[in-house]
């Protein structure tokens, strides 16, 4: 059983990881987003002065505050603001390793894709 829960939990790890650097290059390539992230991204060009991935993290915190209001169930969501939390910093570590790269079209294109 601990072998299991072991590697779901570095499933999940990786698929937050992959999303993280994912969504970054979607940003960098500026053809668009996913509809969850486009509030994030909005909030970012209006007030630059809070990161992509704190922006990200308090739409989500909302969102599952939202969740939880009315499901009534305030303690199952504790590990999904935790993840939230994990993402947010992998967004703005990987928007930061991506903002040298030059954006010409051809690049944006392999970015969006």
């Amino acid at each position: 059983m601990e072998k299991k829960v072991l590697a779901s939990e570095l499933a999940l790890a990786m698929g937050v990881l992959c999303n993280a650097i994912a969504v970054s290059l979607m940003i960098k390539s500026e053809l668009g987003v996913s509809t969850i992230t486009s509030v994030p991204v909005v909030l970012n060009e209006l007030f630059a002065r809070v990161t992509i991935g704190s922006w990200n993290f308090l739409f989500q915190v909302v969102l599952v505050l939202i969740m939880a209001l009315f499901t009534r169930k305030f303690l199952g969501y504790v590990f999904s603001i935790l993840l939230a939390l994990l993402f947010g910093y992998l967004l703005d570590f990987f928007e930061l390793l991506f903002s040298g790269i030059a954006t010409n079209i051809p690049l944006r294109i392999v970015f969006f894709y």
